[in-house]
């Protein structure tokens, strides 16, 4: 057990058993039950390690799991992981590493989450799809990209999208924004208590991110756009008040925070165009592997017991939205989200 514990951690998952834990506690919650279904998922490094054994855990007949090599590792060194993950769970042959999209393994999925990795869900991937397969957006409606999933390509295949409401009790995936940011601020060796802070951002993240700032003890100015004439006032009168290597941020997968001491700048936006939202979403990026395994283990056990129960209840001819009202209901839209 110690020698696969050191393993884990050389690798980079620092609470390996803590991170079992987490998966277990959320099986249960989420009374996640994949039996007889088979997924095609991502995995990755560190945390992301366990996505795909989320689905294993709630009794998949199997799962796929694609990698690439990334900056966050090779793909040999990813499987490798896997194979050690596996044995600490005892979980061993439940889950397969695979690098490209094949029909022999997308063809046999009931249940494809659009994650880094798997994407971009196009004609070419949803064509290797057997029909009446269920695609996990794993995010809200309102961060849909048409360059990530092919929702034409879907209805003309029979595949079902289902979406993900983070707000869920016991899921509150937007509530990890806030320690986030905290975390990185501290790491920029800006302390928040009493800092003057900019924020930009025109969605839910910024007003989490707002309030979780202001109840540790910042001064918070939110902007919706970086283009906002006022951002850049209030940066020229930082530099005017003695801060003179503050600087407008430049465009990052996390908030860049530039000064050194009494102010910061950083972004988050919403906006569909703007770079920032392309990369700065749960699930694959620098900053959220601060707060990996719980945010994003949370988001995928959701995320495929909702395509899960889509798969057994749900006609498959739709676009469906999951109910709010609970989790053991799926509600069909009577036209495809735009």
């Amino acid at each position: 057990m110690e020698s696969g514990i050191d393993a884990l951690r050389a690798a980079g998952l620092e609470q390996p058993l803590r991170a079992v834990r987490l998966m277990r506690e959320a099986v249960a919650f989420h009374r996640l039950d994949l039996s007889g279904l088979t997924l095609f998922t991502e995995i990755g490094t560190r945390g992301f390690v366990t996505t795909p054994f989320i689905a294993a855990m709630g009794d998949a007949k199997h799962v796929y799991a694609i990698t690439r090599d990334s900056v966050y590792g090779t793909a040999s060194s990813v499987a490798s992981f896997a194979d050690r993950f596996a044995k600490f769970c005892e979980m061993e042959g439940r889950v397969e590493v695979v690098t490209v999209k094949t029909p022999a393994t997308l063809g046999r999925a009931d249940i494809v989450t659009n994650l880094g990795f798997v994407r971009p869900i196009d004609a070419e991937t949803v064509d290797m799809m057997k029909p009446g397969v269920v695609v996990a957006m794993m995010c809200e409606g309102w961060e849909f990209r048409d360059d990530d999933l092919d929702l034409d390509a879907c209805a003309r295949r029979g595949v079902a999208v289902v979406e993900t409401n983070e707000n869920y009790p016991g899921l509150t995936v937007f509530d990890f924004c806030g320690p986030l940011c905290v975390k990185l601020l501290l790491e920029a060796e800006i302390e928040v208590y009493k800092s003057q802070i900019v924020l930009v951002s025109s969605d839910k993240f910024g007003l989490i991110i707002e309030d979780c700032l202001r109840r540790n003890g910042a001064q918070v100015r939110r902007f919706a756009r970086l283009s906002d004439p006022e951002v850049e006032g209030f940066l020229a009168a930082a530099r005017r008040a003695g801060h003179r290597r503050l600087r407008k941020p430049r465009v990052l997968p996390r908030a860049e925070w530039t000064d050194d001491g009494g102010a910061a700048a950083g972004s988050c936006s919403g906006d569909r165009r703007d770079p920032v939202r392309r990369t700065c979403r749960c699930c694959r990026t620098s900053a959220c592997e601060h707060l990996v395994p719980p945010a994003c283990r949370s988001r995928g056990e959701q995320d495929v017991a909702h395509a899960g129960a889509s798969w057994r209840q749900a006609g498959r001819r739709f676009a469906l939205r999951w109910s709010q009202s609970g989790r053991d209901r799926v509600t069909p839209q009577t036209r495809r989200p735009r």
